[in-house]
């Protein structure tokens, strides 16, 4: 049979020798390109558009630059809603728990979940 070259591969555990060799590499790693540091925050943003009103949610390590990307040359979705504003940021300790809120907030879904975000983020006015 031609099924002969499929193996189950085999888990071994990682000694203490490979987990420290990956620890080398991804801390070298994280010299080479900054964004792939595991010290830096990670935030999740918020960004409506002044165009049509609509939500954005994304993750990243630079707030400010990663805005002024969409406002300048954009994504497949956000080229086309431009211009945008920050509305909302929440910071994370790495990109794993950033990634995991982001997904959260987006199942959540809707407009009305966003909007009680960014409100709860706004100090009350005592006016």
């Amino acid at each position: 049979m031609f099924t002969d070259w499929l193996v189950t591969p085999r888990i071994v555990p990682l000694s203490e020798r490979d987990r420290s060799r990956q620890k080398l590499i991804k801390g070298l790693t994280s010299l080479v390109n900054p964004f792939y540091s595991s010290c830096m925050p990670v935030f999740i943003y918020i960004l409506r558009s002044l165009k049509d009103g609509s939500y954005y949610v994304g993750t990243t390590q630079d707030v400010d630059s990663r805005v002024k990307h969409h406002n300048e040359v954009g994504t497949q979705y956000t080229k086309q809603k431009r211009p945008w504003e920050l509305v909302y940021t929440e910071e994370h300790p790495d990109r794993s728990s950033a990634m995991q809120r982001e997904y959260a907030i987006k199942k959540h879904g809707g407009r009305q979940f966003i909007e009680s975000l960014i409100k709860k983020s706004r100090p009350m006015n005592n006016d």
